[in-house]
């Protein structure tokens, strides 16, 4: 099962981040609107959040640049919501510990 959250332009990070902490099952897909810019910096924060929740993460979007973006994090995109509940998602990075010596 697939937990769908439409955003809206007026979505921030913050209200992001809370609906990845809402969610109730393993797969998380954020609809982003076509007027709701996300930066390197926004994707890099939803997959670790994603990833500390133990949570899927994939981006339903027509901007090739956001596809882009999402797909140099490790975060799957589609462009179409039905698809994506039946489709492979690909695994999110997970963080790499670099260790002091």
């Amino acid at each position: 099962m697939t937990t769908i959250f439409s955003l809206t332009a007026q979505d921030t990070l913050a209200s992001m981040l809370a609906k990845l902490r809402a969610a109730s099952t393993g797969r998380v897909l954020l609809v982003v609107p076509a007027d709701l810019a996300l930066d390197a910096v926004s994707l890099r924060v939803l997959r670790r959040e994603a990833n500390l929740a133990h949570l899927d993460l994939a981006l339903v979007t027509a901007d090739p640049n956001l596809r882009a973006a999402a797909g140099r994090e490790g975060i799957s995109t589609f462009r179409d919501a039905v698809y994506a509940e039946g489709a492979r998602w690909h695994r999110l990075r997970r963080e790499r510990r670099l260790g002091l010596r």
